[in-house]
């Protein structure tokens, strides 16, 4: 490969300023002295033009480069073919191509998603849901709104969605019970401050979802929030 010392960028873009200089002066000198405000209109425009022109790389003709060619700016072109290049390939940034199927792509398991999944009147106003060493740690105030509430019932505050930290057993599945208080009373201009503090039933299935209420079946009113603060085993052995 032969490398072009010679930089023919810099003689085109003094060539183009020496063209349009001489263009300028012969626009210019036939002016007469009255016509101040076109000279500078005329001088500005040109300045604007040429300035234009050194950010980028004209070439008005189709062009191949052979050896190494330097671009000291930025290069717009419809297409760049490399020499023995295939359509199924990329061209890099230091000249060399590679197989776009080869591209070291980030496996989809490793994408950032949620673990937890709300109803829709159900959000999460802080905390946290955590694993480690085949335990999932819950930390967590859920906030409840919506004002045709009725139930007496158990009520799913929210559901586990990845099947990796799913409740499991080596027998019968059963529920595991989490401990929670419900809160019944905001504290307004407190955005999780609540009071009326009720001890409340709560349990996770094997389906991963966290449900209150099945016991105490108390009329559950139209605001209210949660907090959950326990843990649970990954994986559990079923009782005989």
């Amino acid at each position: 490969m032969i490398e072009k010392k010679h930089n023919v960028h810099i003689d085109d873009t003094i060539q183009s300023y020496t063209r349009q200089m001489n263009k300028l002066r012969d626009n210019t000198y036939n002016l007469s002295e009255d016509d101040d405000d076109v000279k500078n209109r005329k001088l500005k425009e040109a300045v604007e033009q040429m300035q234009a022109q050194t950010k980028y790389n004209y070439y008005n003709q189709f062009e191949i480069i052979r050896g190494v060619k330097i671009f000291l700016l930025p290069i717009i072109a419809g297409k760049i073919i490399k020499q023995g290049g295939t359509s199924n390939q990329i061209l890099l940034a230091n000249g060399d191509t590679i197989e776009k199927d080869q591209l070291d792509y980030e496996p989809i398991e490793n994408a950032r998603y949620s673990s937890i999944a709300y109803g829709m009147y159900e959000s999460r106003a802080w905390g946290t849901l955590t694993t480690q060493n085949s335990r999932v740690y819950i930390s967590l105030q859920i906030t409840h709104s919506d004002p045709n509430t009725s139930c007496q019932s158990g009520y799913t505050l929210f559901s586990i969605v990845d099947n990796a930290i799913k409740p499991k057993f080596s027998g019968a599945p059963t529920n595991i019970p989490l401990n929670a208080v419900l809160f019944t009373q905001k504290v307004y201009g407190y955005p999780i401050d609540w009071t009326g503090a009720i001890a409340m039933d709560c349990f996770i299935n094997p389906n991963g979802n966290v449900i209150i209420n099945a016991l105490c079946q108390i009329n559950l009113p139209e605001d209210f929030c949660v907090q959950i603060c326990d843990s649970y085993a990954i994986h559990n052995q079923s009782a005989s």
